[in-house]
């Protein structure tokens, strides 16, 4: 498709890696017939944990400004350092690669 090759151009070019880049043409299966790198499975949690502590920070705002709020200008659909922060170091879930659990002092995910 075109938005793959638009895609793909905008990529470091790896002559002597055919697998660098993901070529919608090649098989049905393309994702599920390769192991994801390391880095693509804590990149993928991260953004996950990232996510749920904003939606948990726009659900407290829904209901503290009510779920039919439609004045925006109240920040209540905003995410604010110090609460998304909060938020975060409280995140917890089963994740592509085990356990997620932050430790609020180093911000850092705990072992497991």
């Amino acid at each position: 498709s075109q938005d793959m090759e638009y895609f793909n151009s905008k990529q470091p070019h790896m002559e002597d890696n055919e697998d660098y880049y993901y070529r919608a043409t090649l098989e049905d299966d393309y994702f599920m017939s390769r192991s994801p790198e390391r880095e693509s499975i804590f990149a993928y949690d991260t953004v996950i944990a990232l996510g749920l502590a904003a939606c948990r920070v726009l659900e407290t705002k829904d209901n503290v400004f009510g779920e039919n709020n439609d004045d925006h200008s109240d920040n209540a659909l905003s995410l604010e350092g110090q609460e998304f922060f909060d938020e975060f170091v409280r995140t917890t879930f089963v994740g592509a690669s085990g356990n997620i659990v932050i430790d609020p002092s180093t911000t850092s995910r705990q072992p497991e």
